[in-house]
């Protein structure tokens, strides 16, 4: 068989094969005779020399990629170190001290402004900013925290100097904890600002209120015929007068509180409160106005709720304010509701309108100073825009909160939550109350303690049993506490005490009376199914303890049962 030179290798094995020859001649300038194992041979070669050009490819391909990333790494070096040196750079010219914390409380590093912040010189050395932090208690309280817990102290310099340290704990990526970061500012301007400018409101207020207040008091004499007749026309004039003082005295008293609560210097006086009766008083105020614009109130209050420790007048003034809004933003027709509950360790106190309610976005604004929604341009009467932010003020004073929930066009509820106070404080912050100087006089103080109760083993089939009877119990004795300083507290689910102030004989007899109506008939077959022993005892002070505050452990030493 005769191919070409040029033919391929494989081609002629292939043709070879085919054909069944052993040898095959190549002609091309002279004729080259060639068998099977010499064209296998030059094939091999072939193989060898395209397997050689591979490797020689693959170390070049290598040998770039190499350079490729080692330039691609120095480059990534680079940026990071850059990156670094900017970080670095940008903490140490922070005007705000920066301090890095370990797990321990140890100090790792701080920047130059919280050097000198904590030290007075601007190199001050890590131990110096120890030092510091130890002399104002700042490392045991960091470390005290918990690990999720941010916190913040306000300390004064040696120098005068206020400086504010907030932390916060940090976490790697997989939420490991490890350590806090501190910031530290000088608040001494800002709190100089602060006072400079509540002292001036302070000031312009009471300048204001002294010529206003003589102003009302000569309107009221001009109305009350003290100058002599007046026409009609006049007694307009004076009543439009009498009302623009009214307004006014409210921004006066509005800006003043304003002031104190920024100031953080407005008195709060708690005292054991009913918020139950407080809220009807109030109600009865609003009755008239809502009779007038058509405007229904609800009430879902229970006739007893777990008294609160607050100050009962300024907590009014949180509900009339609402009250308030809610008449304003209601047209004829509609309703204000009262609701009233427990829930774990708070008491909330929602009040509903349906109103024009308001639009989300606007929702968070209304508690800022001086916003109001829907106010129109000019004099009128839509108020000074305090209110809502003095009401969130004098919540936060007491331990609690203020939050809204509200849809354009269908109302509004405001949910007021105040913290419940540990029921064996408030039986020892009514006492102290009631044996102030003036308070009930020489009268004595008397006290009974009532608890329902399993006598054996069988006590958790008995809780909703106990459960009914106190809430009942409470329910109904509430009509008899009547007098100055009576009060009832639930210190847990089967017991309650109760406080009776002033000539109380009557009402304890009455109150013993009741229990035994409300355990005795309804309860009375089960008493005899199940070990449950109603008990009460009763003491009087001073002729029992010599002490007040001892009178609950005497009571507790006189239990007897109740049948």
């Amino acid at each position: 068989m005769i191919l070409s030179a040029d033919t391929p290798v494989e081609e002629a094995l292939f043709r070879m094969q085919e054909l069944g020859y052993d040898c095959v001649r190549m002609e091309h300038d002279k004729t080259i005779v060639l068998s099977k194992e010499d064209l296998l041979a030059g094939l091999l070669d072939e193989l060898e020399a395209t397997q050689a050009m591979l490797h020689s490819l693959q170390s070049q391909v290598e040998g770039g990629l190499a350079d490729s990333l080692d330039l691609v790494q120095e480059s990534i070096r680079t940026l990071a170190q850059n990156e670094k040196s900017k970080l670095e750079i940008a903490i140490n010219n922070l005007s705000e001290g920066l301090i890095i914390l370990d797990r321990k409380g140890r100090i790792e590093n701080a920047n130059p402004a919280a050097r000198r912040l904590l030290t007075g010189e601007q190199d001050g050395s890590l131990e110096a900013v120890s030092g510091a932090m130890e002399r104002f208690h700042l490392r045991d309280e960091i470390v005290q925290a918990q690990a999720t817990a941010e916190g913040e102290n306000i300390i004064r310099m040696e120098n005068d100097r206020i400086l504010q340290v907030r932390w916060t704990p940090m976490y790697d990526e997989w939420s490991h904890f490890l350590g806090h970061v501190a910031m530290v500012r000088d608040i001494t301007e800002q709190r100089a600002a602060e006072t400079a400018k509540s002292d001036f409101i302070t000031s312009i207020s009471h300048e204001l209120r002294t010529p206003l207040t003589s102003i009302q008091n000569t309107v009221s004499n001009i109305q009350a015929g003290v100058t002599g007749r007046i026409s009609s026309k006049t007694r307009t004039y004076l009543a439009t007068m009498k009302g623009d003082c009214h307004r006014l005295a409210d921004l006066i008293n509005a800006l003043l509180d304003m002031a104190k609560l920024e100031a953080g210097s407005m008195p709060i006086c708690p005292a054991v409160t009913n918020l139950t009766d407080l809220i009807g008083r109030i109600i009865q105020e609003y009755a008239p106005a809502a009779r007038q614009k058509k405007i229904r109130i609800d009430t879902a209050v229970p006739v007893w709720i777990q008294p609160v420790y607050v100050d009962a007048r300024r907590i009014a003034q949180v509900i009339r304010n609402l009250m308030d809004n809610a008449f304003k933003f209601t047209e004829s027709g509609g309703a204000v509701r009262f609701r009233l509950y427990e829930r774990q360790d708070q008491v909330v106190l929602e009040i509903e309108d349906t109103g024009i309610g308001i639009e989300p976005h606007l929702r968070e604004r209304i508690f800022h100073k001086f916003y109001q929604i829907h106010r129109k341009s000019g004099p009128g009467s839509q108020g000074s825009g305090l209110g809502l932010s003095i009401c969130q003020g004098i919540v936060a004073a007491h331990g609690g909160s203020i939050q809204v929930q509200s849809d354009k066009g269908k109302g509004s509820r405001f949910s007021i939550c105040l913290p419940k106070t540990d029921p064996h404080v408030l039986l020892e912050k009514h006492i102290q109350g009631l044996i102030r100087p003036g308070c009930i006089g020489d009268t004595e103080i008397g006290m009974m303690i009532f608890r329902y109760g399993p006598t054996g083993t069988d006590g958790p089939k008995l809780i909703g049993l106990d459960g009914k009877a106190v809430e009942k119990i409470l329910t109904e004795s509430h009509s008899l506490l009547t007098g100055d300083g009576d009060l009832a507290v639930r210190m847990s689910v089967g017991e309650t005490v109760f406080v009776l102030g002033g000539r109380f004989s009557d009402r304890a007899a009455k109150l013993v009376g009741r229990i035994r109506k409300i355990i005795g008939n309804p309860y009375k077959k089960k008493l005899k199914e199940v070990p449950i022993l109603p008990m009460v005892g009763l003491g009087v002070y001073p002729a029992d303890a010599g002490d007040p505050l001892d009178l609950e452990r005497i009571v507790r030493h006189r239990m007897k049962p109740l049948f």
